[in-house]
């Protein structure tokens, strides 16, 4: 089970209640992006809940902030879902 913690280039991942210090990935930071959503991305439960709500949400939705409706955010949010979902399905087979 992993928690992140991230910065700009690196994180720290808490692993077995150790701090690791990694670069940040692109899974990295699809995963802090879920969790400033406010989805729980520590446990299996969390995970599931945001793959839902990748499936479900309105495009603009899956930029930071709220939803606008802005036409350029609703673009950029349909490109960014498959990556974001990517990412999480990959946590939730790395929980199993």
């Amino acid at each position: 089970r992993f928690s992140y913690y991230s910065e700009p280039l690196f994180c720290v991942k808490i692993h077995n209640n150790r701090p690791e210090l990694h670069m940040s990935t692109q899974q990295d930071i699809n995963l802090t992006f879920l969790s400033h959503k406010e989805f729980d991305i520590t446990t299996l439960d969390g995970l599931q809940k945001a793959l839902f709500w990748l499936k479900t949400a309105d495009a603009d939705e899956l930029m930071y902030g709220d939803g606008t409706g802005d036409s350029f955010d609703i673009m950029v949010g349909e490109m960014r879902r498959p990556m974001l979902i990517e990412s999480v399905e990959k946590a939730i087979r790395e929980a199993n």
